[in-house]
């Protein structure tokens, strides 16, 4: 299990095959309110109470499940006292699944300069990526289909360092009717030509 803590407000759990294996969960029939996804969202919480110190403190929790690649799923746990219409530790499961060769996410910088940190950091990205603008931030939405394992969890883990996973909802599409494309092929590696 791969954790980041991106702030006091938001904590990323990404879970491997092998672990979703061990709590029996399959992907392909997980839905958000059946005993699984709530099992699993408890056995979270206490995770990130316990060894995170991530506490609620009588907010409202949001927790959103993103399926990635080969059966892997990555938590975001966000408290917040504005979330509408939620109740206190309501859980929701972002049900926003992908085929396969397309599965993607996406991460929001607030400055450019963010994006190119991230693009710099890499010798070569070997997957596809867009870059679009949206109500005065940027946002980076990586497609994994070209990735191995080890150079998704690497890329995740440096975009995490320079911006945050966004929203489920906020997906290439979204933001294409939505927002500016900005880059919509190869991003990541058109932003590492540049140099200052």
């Amino acid at each position: 299990m791969i954790v980041k803590t991106l702030d006091k407000s938001r904590i990323v759990f990404t879970l491997t095959t092998q672990e979703l294996e061990d709590r029996s969960i399959h992907l392909s029939t997980f839905r958000y309110g059946t005993k699984e996804a709530n099992d699993l969202f408890k056995s979270i919480l206490q995770i990130a109470e316990k060894d995170f110190h991530f506490e609620a403190d009588n907010q409202q929790l949001l927790i959103e499940a993103v399926p990635l690649p080969k059966n892997e799923l990555m938590i975001i746990i966000s408290k917040s006292t504005t979330f509408p219409v939620l109740n206190p530790n309501h859980s929701v499961f972002a049900d926003n699944r992908y085929d396969q060769k397309d599965t993607e996410v996406s991460y929001v910088f607030n400055e450019l300069d963010d994006v190119l940190a991230l693009a710099n950091s890499f010798s070569t990205i070997h997957g596809r990526s867009s870059l679009y603008r949206f109500n005065n931030k940027y946002y980076v939405v990586i497609f994994y289909d070209n990735m191995d394992y080890k150079e998704r969890l690497y890329l995740n883990d440096m975009a995490c360092e320079y911006g945050n996973p966004t929203q489920a909802y906020i997906r290439s599409k979204f933001l294409e009717r939505n927002g500016e494309t900005l880059i919509k092929y190869d991003a990541l590696n058109k932003m590492a030509d540049i140099r200052e």
